[in-house]
């Protein structure tokens, strides 16, 4: 019935008081209804067995009902109260409440105690003297009701003894020692730890906070509502409330002691002293605060104040600022009253990217931004404190009249009537408007124009915007942005310590504030190291093992470069013409990463390529494969550079997305649906924010993401070009194309010779070889054999000693020299294309030639003769024309035409003992090509299962006809020149333009693509080439194999055609 009751005895209970209950009824429910029916009121053993029940299981019930309690208020009850011993019954028809927990245990120790001649059988508790939980706490108006005549007091004791209709209870004081023990009451806690590891891990954010919550939403409708402007010009705005101020409870007692607390910091420090007597006179001349009587009223809030001293600032070294989240005595505060909006504007990221694009930039900040705008006047008596300039005279009240910082609604409020200021001066002021709307970040203002008269204007139009608002402007950033050399900088404070904990790396990591990542390497180390010290398990106050702590001192000494590092602010050339964002992406075991460079080119060719943002991310601690940690960094860039571009608002002209893993690159060119689920949505999340063909490979060498993925320090940061200004092909118009693994691929060649042994002599000679008959290769890559690596260790020596004595030969043979790639080693699968060239050909010649004996003549003709095979198939069709039956071969890429064979008599049905030498060769050569030429075509045509529908065959395409008897290298070949669908428009019946007839399951289709595929489910025939009449049809099963004519008509009649045969 609920959780802790054993369910059959409550509902055989329920039953016999004739209760309807179900399973989802609560305790609170249930007890209602037993107090409701009339057994409740006649039969109290029967609820006090009920009770006893409900009792038993009083732990787990007591986690159910805590949460009804807050809710249903005293006047719901969990059980009727019950109390008593195995005798006497005291029964109450009141109800209890359910507490987590009354008090402490009572006594708060055990003590020794002597009755004498009072007999402990008359105590309600024979063991008061041990400390145990109190069960139940009964109220003032039970406890004069359970009181009996009768008391004794203790002889040598302050205890005295009650009679109660439970017994004697024992009441008074305890003994106790007179040695005063002083105590001193600590809370701990990790709040600010993890505000700090949060506000870090933000800023590696790459999407911004856009969906508005519910606070925003009220916020915004209270601005618009209760804002209004004076005669100056200046906005009166109120704080938003969640409930009525009037709630608060007692504050000025608390400001008092805080105030009395600050005075002896200020008596110590005259300095500190007259900072904050001179920040809040200033506060007062301006009329910022005022002075009020001290007359108590309903709903004052006092807010205690302090002060922060800035020792980086020219101006004002001392900020005093006010802590609105200071409890008051009910345990409300002003802050927890109120609605948090937010900030009311662009978020800080897209910022300082726009920031970068303009050729003429500047900086300023609104002076006092959060006084400039008034409170409105009744909720200024939320906003008093409590004053003294000297310790002589009164404590003074005073009443804050502005937007104060340290509220939970003051950056709401002031930047919507930025916002709003912006609004209703966009007719006046347009360039100003628009720069106050999408480029202020709080107080600061980070914008430019592309041209100087143009910056001055906008400088004009926002001096006067906010002198409309009744605010004045000046030049500081919270931003290191050097105007004079136009560079951004850092500014890192480094504290270098012999020991350190796991809270001094946070609090020096935390100092690197980096929200562009133009030092990603050196930031994705420092989360590298901080994951490391998570997985050591190390707790915040713990010193780090030596190991760990010798890496981190390093990482700290080189930290301190950081401060050396100028980078350019603009990062596009002066009216360009062409703009492009390129951006990379790699991962490593222990991090992935991204980043992003703009490439901008003028009408005159002048190039300029800069680093615009890198993010990163650490790898999960649980073990995740590379290429899946490559799609999820290949995710980070697509979001990257998504936000990249919304924020620059510039023509990019394209857009290139380079990484160095072909897996991510095919997952990217392929449907999401046809991929597993982890792999599918980071491929939909990419391909809706990108296209297939923005991604491109690029090498490891040139990828300057490797370094955000694996961490690097700032001293090689520093002169990094491969960071700042990306890899060297962006300088140019050449851009690596889509990686091509060997050059087999390129060139589908077949090269096949012998060597006499295995020696490296003997593959040096075929090398040589090689390259006199085919030219020098650039890259020779070949398995582990030990014949090739020893020859490969022959060749360098042969090289050194070639290099000596000749600088111009040494130079030479460099720059002509052939780089030799080596597969690892039992992996002759790493070879594709070709391993699978060699691998047909040797299936063959065993079969064929087997144990006969050949010279090495003999032997050279076939191998050569099996070469010309594989080199004659067909790969494409050379040309569109419909007349032209020439495709394109292997061979043309050596010799750039087809290869022709001589034509031979067949010599394979012939008994090997009629035939003399050369005419066992030619019977070789003709079995190998009647086996591999119909192994080929048949591997072409897969009848696999239709789980995927086949494109239809269309006028024009090219087919391999498989014709019996042909000479070896020759292929019959023809094009389609009329197609037959079906009602299901699947097509079944083509016309063939060739020379003969032909069944369907003889024909292979050349695609315009260069790969050759399955005709299936084609049915084909032929005519005289030239001869445009009907043709009879051919036809096939569902399946798409030729087989007897259907029994239903075809669409077409059959009609018929003389053959013609060679």
């Amino acid at each position: 019935m609920f959780k802790g009751a054993k369910k059959e005895d409550l509902r055989r209970i329920a039953s016999e008081l004739e209760l309807c209950v179900s399973d989802k009824l609560t305790v609170l429910d249930f007890m209602d209804l037993i107090k409701n029916c009339d057994r409740y009121k006649n039969d109290p053993d029967s609820v006090h067995e009920l009770a006893n029940l409900i009792i038993e299981e009083r732990n787990t019930l007591d986690k159910e009902t805590a949460s009804h309690i807050s809710v249903r208020q005293a006047d719901k009850w969990f059980d009727p109260l019950t109390l008593g011993k195995e005798i006497d019954l005291f029964y109450s028809s009141r109800g209890k409440p359910v507490m987590p927990r009354i008090t402490d245990v009572i006594p708060s120790q055990p003590f020794n105690v002597s009755l004498g001649n009072f007999s402990r059988e008359k105590l309600a508790d024979e063991n008061f003297n041990i400390p145990r939980n109190i069960d139940l706490l009964l109220g003032a108006e039970i406890f004069y009701e359970i009181l009996l005549p009768g008391q004794t007091n203790l002889l040598n004791t302050k205890l005295i003894f009650q009679n109660t209709v439970f017994g004697y209870i024992a009441s008074g004081s305890l003994p106790v020692s007179s040695e005063n023990k002083p105590h001193c009451g600590l809370i701990k806690d990790n709040v600010d730890l993890e505000k700090t590891m949060r506000r870090f891990w933000e800023i590696e954010n790459v999407e911004p906070e856009t969906i508005k919550n519910k606070e925003t939403i009220i916020c915004e409708e209270h601005f618009q509502k209760n804002h209004t402007r004076d005669s100056t010009g200046r906005y009166i705005v109120s704080m938003p409330f969640k409930k009525d101020p009037n709630c608060l409870g007692q504050s000025k007692d608390i400001a008092l002691k805080k105030l009395n607390s600050l005075w002896n910091r200020l008596k110590r420090e005259p300095n500190y002293l007259k900072l904050y007597r001179d920040f809040l006179k200033e506060y007062k001349e301006l009329g910022h605060m005022q002075e009020v009587d001290e007359r108590e009223e309903c709903g004052m809030y006092f807010i205690p104040h302090l002060g922060v001293y800035r020792s980086g600032k020219k101006t004002s070294k001392l900020r005093v600022v006010f802590n609105a989240s200071s409890a008051t005595t009910n345990g409300y505060s002003l802050n927890s009253l109120q609605y948090n909006g937010g900030v009311a504007q662009n978020d800080l990221f897209s910022i300082m990217v726009r920031f970068r694009k303009h050729i003429f930039a500047f900086i300023a900040d609104v002076q006092k931004m959060y006084r400039m705008i008034w409170i409105n006047p009744d909720q200024r008596k939320l906003q008093r404190i409590l004053w003294r300039e000297n310790m002589d005279e009164s404590i003074k009240t005073f009443e804050l009249s502005t937007v104060t910082y340290g509220t939970t609604s003051a950056p709401f409020l002031a930047t919507r009537t930025l916002k709003q200021l912006a609004l209703d001066e966009a007719g006046n002021f347009p360039l100003g408007s628009s720069v106050v709307m999408s480029d202020m970040y709080i107080d600061d203002v980070l914008t430019g124009a592309e041209t100087l008269l143009e910056a001055k204007e906008l400088k004009n139009q926002l001096i006067n915007i906010f002198a409309k608002g009744d605010s004045s402007e000046i030049k500081v950033l919270g931003v290191y942005w050097n105007p004079k050399h136009d560079c951004f900088s850092f500014r890192v404070k480094i504290d270098l310590h012999e020991l350190n904990t796991k809270r001094d790396v946070l609090s020096t990591i935390a100092r690197i504030y980096d929200p562009l990542g133009l030092l990603g390497p050196v930031v994705a180390k420092a989360k590298i190291f901080l994951q490391k010290l998570w997985m050591l398990k190390i707790d915040w106050t713990d010193l780090l093992p030596d190991t760990i702590n010798r890496e981190w001192r390093q990482f700290v000494e080189s930290l301190q470069v950081v401060n050396d590092i100028n980078i350019n602010r603009c990062i596009v050339v002066e009216q360009p013409e062409v703009i492009e964002l390129h951006g990379f992406s790699d991962v490593s075991q222990s991090a992935y990463g991204a980043v992003v460079y703009c490439k901008s080119i003028t009408s005159d060719g002048k190039m300029l390529v800069h680093l615009i943002a890198s993010k990163s991310r650490v790898a999960p601690t649980k073990q995740t494969t590379i290429p899946r940690l490559e799609l999820c960094a290949a995710v980070l860039l697509a979001k990257l550079v998504h936000r990249v571009k919304q924020a620059l608002k510039l023509n990019v002209i394209n857009t290139f997305l380079w990484s160095d893993s072909m897996i991510v690159l095919s997952w990217i060119r392929k449907e999401s649906y046809q991929l597993k689920t982890f792999v599918a949505n980071r491929i939909a999340t990419i391909q809706e924010m990108t296209s297939s063909e923005q991604w491109r490979y690029v090498a490891t060498e040139d990828n300057p993401a490797d370094f955000v993925s694996r961490g690097m320090d700032s001293l090689k940061l520093k002169t990094c070009e491969l960071w700042w200004n990306g890899p060297k092909f962006l300088m140019s118009n050449q851009y690596p194309q889509r990686q091509i693994p060997v050059a087999v691929i390129k060139d589908p060649a077949v090269h096949l010779d012998i060597v006499t042994d295995l020696t490296s002599n003997a593959f040096i000679a075929t090398l040589k070889r090689f390259i006199f008959r085919r030219g020098k290769c650039a890259k020779l890559y070949s398995d582990n054999a030990t014949n090739f690596v020893g020859a490969n260790i022959e060749l360098k020596k042969m090289f050194n000693l070639v290099c000596k004595p000749d600088e111009a030969l040494a130079s030479y043979m460099a720059s002509e020299g052939i780089d030799w790639k080596f597969l690892p080693p039992r992996a002759p699968n790493f070879g594709g294309l070709w391993e699978a060239g060699v691998k047909s050909f040797k299936f063959y010649l065993k079969r064929v030639v087997g144990n006969i004996r050949l010279t090495y003549e003999e032997f050279l003709t076939v191998i050569i003769q099996i070469e010309g095979m594989l080199n004659s198939r067909p790969l494409v069709p050379l040309s569109s024309d419909l007349d032209d039956l020439n495709v394109l071969t292997p061979s043309h890429f050596l010799i750039g035409r087809s290869i022709t064979s001589i034509v031979e008599p067949n010599l394979t049905n012939l008994n090997e003992n009629r035939l003399d030498n050369w005419q066992k060769i030619t019977k070789i050569i003709q079995l190998i090509w009647k086996r591999w030429s119909v192994d080929y075509l048949n591997s072409l045509q897969q009848r696999n299962k239709w789980h995927f529908e086949k494109k239809n065959a269309k006028i024009g395409d090219m087919v391999i006809i498989k014709e019996d008897n042909l000479p070896s290298c020759q292929w019959s070949l023809g094009r389609i020149n009329n197609i037959y669908p079906g009602k299901d428009s699947k097509v079944r019946v083509v016309e063939v333009k060739t020379t003969r007839v032909y069944p369907q399951c003889r024909l292979k289709l050349i695609s315009s693509s260069g790969h050759i595929r399955s005709t299936s489910p084609l049915g084909t025939v032929g005519s005289k080439e030239g001869i445009l009449d009907p043709v009879s049809p051919a036809y096939l099963g569902s399946s798409g194999s030729l087989g007897s004519r259907p029994k239903r008509p075809m669409d077409k009649p059959a009609l018929s055609v003389p053959q013609q045969h060679q």
